[in-house]
């Protein structure tokens, strides 16, 4: 059958964007905020803790160390990542001099932000010596657990891309040096001026519950570090053809975003993910330099020997191939997530979660039943503490399988002879099938 539709120039646009899958760019020059940005622990952006001090959160920052310097030595210097004003310094939680000068002065916090608000510095809520800066771009900046600030960093003063702000460290809470973790840096891009996601003192700080802390406001810091020339893409499944590790951004020098003690490879050959991003860099190990970002389920132990799992990470595009297998996604799953099973019945070992919003490849189906009233999809998992195992099951209640692709023809035309388009066009498309809705 034929039909007309008669659209508005603006939603055409979006349309047409759609049908030809526009990518977005994420490519600015923010400098990274320490030389040789390498991951100093587990813990990335939306790293998800199953038995650490915030079970069930996601990290809402990357914690970061120079890969050429000892952090022990607290030597390493922090810069602005962009230009932009000094908007809150936080000092310790003491009364007074609470904040060390990287001359190695003290003297006590200020209480008033760059736009003359009082707010409570002397409470960092666990990231101990900190500084916000709120960039030209609109974004802020938060670099947390420093052992000193740099003289003439204040709120209110203008900083440069690149200018040092501070030291590297492991403050926190009332301590200079707390014993709980090492010197690194958690560093944070955001859409407000606050410790926390909505202000200085609210539910989170360093971690947000499900969903993805992009939905609190946070950003992935990789998005927005110079030398990454990051676009969304329309989502598409990969399979693996040799075993591969996964890595906290697009290029080796990011280090690896599983745990060391995992020798080898993180992914297994012959699995297959979701590529959503893809970033072209200076070739290094992946001789291309095109890294594919790609969606992972949480690997889980009961027993407390898996502690972190993932939400998302960097694979070198070389060594994969497209796939013509199916799609789902995970949704409505709220802040609990989707447990995945060893096999298809709830009352299987849990080895994994997945989130809403994670679209997942899956390679087989079981019957309805055994706990779940839809059935069951096998998905691929990550290496891990599981040992071999490279899928699990989880209940179709709450996984949105993607229909097969259609094909639509569209036909455009539009008078433009008086010089100027029209505001409308008329669409005229021949639809296959039994067209549904308004």
């Amino acid at each position: 059958m034929k039909q007309q539709y008669k659209i508005s120039a603006y939603i055409l646009s979006l349309l047409i964007s759609c049908i030809f899958a526009v990518s977005i760019s994420y490519a600015q020059d923010f400098r990274e905020p320490v030389d040789n940005l390498t991951l100093s622990s587990r813990n990335d952006y939306g790293t998800y803790n199953y038995n650490d001090k915030k079970p069930k959160y996601f990290h809402t920052g990357m914690d970061v160390k120079n890969a050429n310097l000892d952090p022990r030595n607290y030597n390493t210097p922090v810069y602005a990542i962009e230009d932009g004003v000094i908007h809150k310094i936080f000092g310790l939680n003491r009364p007074s001099d609470n904040l060390r000068r990287c001359d190695g002065s003290w003297e006590t916090s200020p209480s008033y932000d760059s736009e003359g608000n009082y707010y409570d510095s002397k409470n960092n809520h666990g990231f101990g010596m900190t500084v916000i800066i709120k960039h030209d771009s609109g974004k802020y900046s938060l670099y947390g657990h420093l052992h000193c600030v740099s003289l003439g960093i204040n709120p209110g003063t203008r900083v440069t891309r690149g200018e040092q702000i501070g030291i590297l460290g492991n403050s926190a809470y009332e301590y200079l040096q707390h014993e709980r973790f090492g010197p690194h840096l958690h560093f944070e891009i955001k859409d407000r001026g606050v410790l926390c996601d909505q202000e200085d003192d609210y539910k989170y700080f360093g971690y947000s519950e499900p969903p993805y802390p992009d939905a609190y406001g946070y950003h992935d810091p990789i998005l927005y570090l110079n030398r990454s020339k990051i676009t969304d893409v329309s989502p598409f499944p990969i399979v693996l053809n040799y075993d591969m590790i996964l890595r906290p951004g697009p290029g080796t020098k990011y280090g690896r975003l599983t745990n060391p003690q995992y020798l080898g490879s993180d992914l297994f050959r012959d699995t297959e993910f979701v590529v959503f991003r893809k970033a072209e860099v200076e070739p290094d190990l992946c001789p291309s330099g095109v890294w594919y970002q790609i969606y992972l389920p949480s690997l889980y132990s009961p027993s407390g020997t898996e502690r972190y799992g993932d939400y998302e990470g960097w694979i070198c595009s070389d060594y994969v191939s497209p796939s013509s297998s199916s799609v789902g996604e995970v949704v409505n799953t709220g802040t609990d997530g989707l447990l995945v099973h060893i096999q298809p019945t709830v009352d299987a070992e849990v080895i994994a979660k997945v989130f809403d919003a994670q679209k997942l490849v899956y390679s087989q189906t079981s019957p309805s039943g055994s706990g779940c009233n839809n059935q069951w999809y096998k998905i691929f998992l990550p290496k891990g503490v599981n040992g071999n195992i490279n899928s699990g099951w989880i209940c179709g209640n709450y996984f949105a399988t993607t229909p097969p692709e259609q094909t639509l023809s569209v036909s455009l035309t539009a008078d433009h002879s008086s010089g100027n388009a029209p505001l409308d066009v008329t669409l005229t498309a021949d639809v296959s099938g039994t067209a549904t809705g308004t």
